[in-house]
């Protein structure tokens, strides 16, 4: 099978853009194994059962020899590449100038989108753009010939009508606006590959209502960022390779499906905006959470997405004791700094003695791993009870809980919240998590788990997370379930008790780490201001009074406090902490061409905690609660733009928004059967390849493998993006770290309305 011409487009009046798809993938697909003549089994690490079947290597044998889980492959002829960049291949028929020319060069961009990993066999996605030496005329025709490039298809009708045909330049907002957003902003850029970075004329926009063909706002582009200036990331260089200009319309109010219009580019996908986008935007992800939820079986009326109850002991899963807590292993907090490969403290620890009842949570990214750190994300999302509880009150969430008496965002809460209530012992230590001895085996979903399992034994660290939680639950339990109410706060003092025991010989230890102490003695403070809110016993008012450093999530629980026997400076400390962030935030938006805004930009923009993807805004959201200024909703909303689709590839980070998302990422369960990942899941995104070389992705990029063209180092970090299964450093995400944050933003923004 030869390669395709998906898609021809402007990018100005004289230069067209040809996007070319190399290959075909077949995915994996999961079957019932039937024997056949000569088959054989080849055991790997791990237990992995390898089926050869007329001497090559086709799947692997799971579930007990029941299932086959055959590899996904990539199929089909290569294109050729170099010729492409021969002008000479290109030829345009002009049917307004009567005449048939070469074009004056050809830039090329060349990436991977797709990726067997088994076969070690990459999909290739080509862009080609043309400079013509005449300007195109709208609504003409021109014929274009392919030559020498392998592709099924040599001739394309390409007729000129930028009103109607969308241009990869131009950016906008895919989730919507809200009518009342003082926001509203798309973007116009193109990086043209071999041919660099590219300044557009300058020229109007228009906002044209998609049913009625009708033109509702008219403005000019205006720069935003010259490709000759650095951006305000702590790496002072332009991420952007190119020009990068902005397109304002804040001023529109009316409702309806809209698309950008750039004169003489083209179009923008179409976006809504309505007075229900942050709501829908927030419901979708929530269901990423209900997607991921361990020990219960999904489906109908809840979600489309099927899938069986995996890693429960009632379906024959066995979780053995391990002597090592989180905070000692590479996956929590590694405190002594011994563990090297995340998985190898838990191993050693191992016991016989069988943990019951170890089900629940969430899982996270290309794991099944339930870690404490996953509370996070159940903090936020009570914290918007608290923020607006008449909203989320009455917030159906279409849970299996729906029917019950409780909101449904406390109910997602305590979904989580109760896998680690049921890891809590007698005594009231609480362990950090469940884990398998290793990463997933090869051909397996979550409920064909073959690896060892073991539960973390229980730490300090984990006790206090803990505590803080189940005090914050118990405390907006108090009316509306005296009884859970009672039983949350129980166990929260049990768990602090416990951990209080151990505290003060354990923070003098010698061989542990000092930011591994700053951790637990954060997560020890939000415990203390949690119990004190919840109980008013001052004796948990004293531990947190010491706080000697911003512990952001502390400080705003006690600058929400009311009541007479608060310390007022603390309390205005905390007020002016969150102003500083926002304000900080807004500055930061300023610097770079996306307006990407965050309070940090004290690292660059990279994997595990910084992403272009997340709108990084929790600390701005507190400001505009505590403050209610304008400026800080603005910043909000100026942080969702660029992971909503307003990018140079046009990208809505989070699966099931938009109309161009992701489909290879991190999600092992569908991955091997064959299926597009559920709704919901915001991937980390872009991150800086020539600055983060620790993965084998970015090495190999980095070291000259043809991977790309032109080389890796000439290209922006705004598109150092791959959909790509196997590159976890782009393609994974974590409940904590990105579901968690961007549903709490936008669940923040639609109750704002």
């Amino acid at each position: 099978m030869k390669a395709k011409v998906k898609k021809i487009s402007s990018i100005t009046e004289d230069i067209v853009h040809i996007r070319v798809l190399e290959g075909k993938y077949r995915p994996y697909e999961q079957i019932p194994y039937k024997q056949e003549t000569g088959d054989e089994i080849s055991s790997g690490k791990q237990g992995k059962k390898f089926l050869i079947r007329n001497g090559k290597r086709v799947g692997v044998i799971v579930e007990h020899g029941k299932k086959l889980t055959r590899f996904d492959d990539i199929t089909g002829e290569k294109f050729e590449e170099k010729e492409a960049e021969k002008i000479d291949n290109f030829t345009i028929e002009d049917n307004y100038n009567a005449v048939r020319y070469n074009p004056e060069a050809v830039y090329i961009k060349t990436k991977p989108v797709n990726v067997s990993v088994m076969n070690n066999k990459f999909q290739f996605q080509y862009d080609l753009f043309l400079k013509l030496p005449y300007k195109m005329h709208k609504e003409y025709n021109y014929t274009i010939s392919l030559k020498g490039l392998n592709v099924k298809k040599t001739c394309h009708n390409f007729l000129y009508d930028p009103e109607n045909t969308r241009s990869v330049a131009v950016h906008a907002n895919q989730i919507g606006y809200h009518p009342q957003d003082p926001v509203k902003r798309a973007y116009l850029s193109i990086w043209l590959g071999t041919g660099g970075s590219f300044s557009f004329s300058e020229r109007k926009f228009q906002v044209i209502e998609v049913d009625k063909n009708e033109k509702v706002y008219e403005g000019k582009i205006e720069i935003s960022k010259k490709v000759s200036e650095p951006e305000n990331f702590n790496v002072k260089k332009n991420h952007n390779k190119t020009d990068v200009y902005k397109m304002d319309f804040s001023e529109l109010k009316k409702t309806g499906n809209f698309k950008i219009y750039v004169e003489g580019i083209g179009c923008s996908f179409s976006f809504p905006i309505n007075e229900q986008i942050w709501e829908n935007a927030f419901e979708i992800s929530m269901k990423g959470l209900l997607h991921n939820r361990n020990g219960i079986e999904l489906g109908p009326p809840y979600t489309d997405y099927e899938r069986p109850r995996p890693y429960h002991q009632e379906e024959g899963l066995i979780v053995y004791h391990s002597e090592t807590p989180l905070m000692d292993s590479g996956n929590g907090l590694n405190a002594l700094g011994t563990d090297e490969n995340n998985f190898g403290n838990l191993v050693k620890g191992r016991t016989n003695k069988v943990v019951p009842n170890a089900w629940g949570g969430y899982f996270d990214a290309a794991d099944w791993d339930r870690r404490i750190q996953h509370l996070r994300a159940s903090r936020l999302h009570l914290e918007l009870l608290e923020l607006n509880c008449n909203y989320f009150s009455g917030k159906d969430l279409s849970l299996p809980e729906s029917d019950n008496h409780l909101p449904d965002v406390l109910n997602e809460a305590l979904w989580n919240i109760n896998c680690y209530k049921r890891l809590q012992t007698e005594e009231g230590g609480v362990r950090g998590g469940i884990e398998a001895e290793e990463h997933p085996c090869a051909g397996e979903t979550s409920w064909q788990e073959s690896l060892t399992v073991m539960s973390y034994k229980p730490g300090i660290w984990s006790s206090y997370e803990y505590a803080g939680l189940a005090s914050r639950a118990s405390y907006q339990l108090q009316d509306l379930d005296e009884n859970l109410s009672r039983e949350y706060r129980e166990s929260a003092l049990k768990a602090f008790k416990w951990a209080e025991e151990r505290y003060p010989d354990w923070k003098t230890r010698d061989d542990v780490l000092d930011r591994a102490k700053k951790s637990v003695y954060n997560s020890r403070n939000l415990a203390a201001v949690e119990l004190f809110r919840l109980t008013g016993n001052e004796k948990w008012h004293d531990i947190f009074k010491n706080t000697e450093e911003n512990q952001k999530d502390a400080f705003f629980v006690y600058a929400a406090l009311g009541g007479d026997n608060l310390d007022d400076k603390i309390k205005e400390k905390a007020k002016k902490l969150f102003i500083e962030e926002g304000n900080k935030a807004l500055e930061n938006s300023k610097g770079n061409a996306f307006n990407v805004t965050m309070p940090n930009i004290e690292r660059p923009i990279s994997t595990w905690g910084h992403f272009f993807s997340v709108p990084n805004v929790v600390s701005v959201v507190r400001a505009h609660y505590l403050t209610k200024k304008d400026k800080f909703l603005r910043a909000i909303i100026k942080a969702c733009h660029f992971g909503s689709g307003a990018n140079p590839l046009n990208l809505c980070y989070t699966s099931g928004l938009g109309k161009n998302f992701p489909v290879n990422f991190m999600h092992i369960d569908t991955r091997r059967r064959g299926e597009k990942p559920p709704a919901g899941i915001t991937i980390y995104g872009n991150y800086d390849m020539l600055e983060h070389t620790e993965h084998w992705f970015s090495k190999s990029f980095i070291e000259g493998e043809r991977y790309v063209k032109p080389g890796i180092e000439q290209w922006p970090v705004t598109e150092m993006y791959f959909d790509i299964y196997s590159d976890a450093a782009s393609n994974e995400w974590t409940v904590h770290q990105t579901l968690g944050p961007v549903s709490y933003v936008w669940g923040y923004l639609a109750s704002l309305r």
